[in-house]
């Protein structure tokens, strides 16, 4: 005996449910490979930047008074944003920190750092065109953000402040000095009693280490106990 099947109709209301379900999942999805690959960006970039910050300090190590400029105190990497219509984003770019000529016109085999913060006009940017033809700058992406702490974890920076940070290493010895710079300053502000600087890449863990024990390394977020903003 043939048994009789009966077919429920999907209401309306149902397909509305089951689409907005399905809806909602699929825009997750999207948002979470989105945000995978801007902290892929942030890692790729910090990557980037601890190796400019390397070779800034091989270099700085390895000045020598050159002939068409005087005696050079060290080369250093400056952070500072650049804002345009659309959006904001870092560079960490190459400098070097320039001694002046003594009244011989010459400048000598070697000058101690200065005990003062260096002047803004004392910075040059280093293009390639000069001695100096390694890469000279690193553009990170409008949608990575920078946090500056010293070593302990305490934030010295965020988003917007400071506007801009130095690290410049002395030259011969590569000992790394911290400064900022806010307003419109002559001088740069020297960030002392500071062992080590720690630089967070969000949104990515990665975290760029620079210290006066001379290391220069990239590390996830939990090696430090740092207090992460809450606009990150």
């Amino acid at each position: 005996m043939a048994k009789n099947f009966t077919l429920k109709a999907v209401t309306l209301l149902e397909m509305l449910i089951v689409m907005t379900i399905s809806a909602g999942g699929f825009f997750g999805i999207v948002e979470s490979m989105r945000q995978i690959s801007y902290a892929r960006l942030a890692t790729n970039g910090a990557k980037a930047v601890v190796n400019l910050v390397r070779t800034t300090k091989h270099q700085s190590m390895l000045l020598r008074l050159l002939p068409d400029e005087p005696w050079i105190y060290g080369m250093g990497v400056k952070f500072y944003r650049i804002h345009d219509n659309s959006s904001s984003y870092w560079i960490a770019e190459r400098i070097k920190y320039k001694a002046f000529l003594d009244s011989t016109g010459y400048g000598t085999l070697y000058q101690k750092y200065p005990d003062t913060p260096p002047g803004i006009n004392d910075l040059e940017s280093v293009a390639k065109s000069s001695s100096y033809v390694l890469t000279e700058k690193v553009v990170l992406e409008p949608r990575i953000k920078l946090y500056f702490y010293d070593k302990n974890g305490d934030l010295e920076g965020g988003n917007e402040t400071p506007k801009e940070f130095y690290i410049l290493f002395e030259s011969l010895t590569g000992v790394p000095h911290f400064y900022t710079h806010e307003g419109n300053a002559s001088k740069l502000s020297a960030l002392i009693n500071i062992d080590g600087f720690l630089i967070l890449f969000a949104p990515s863990s990665s975290v760029l280490y620079i210290g006066k024990d001379s290391d220069i390394y990239l590390a996830p977020i939990q090696t430090f106990n740092l207090k992460i903003p809450n606009n990150k």
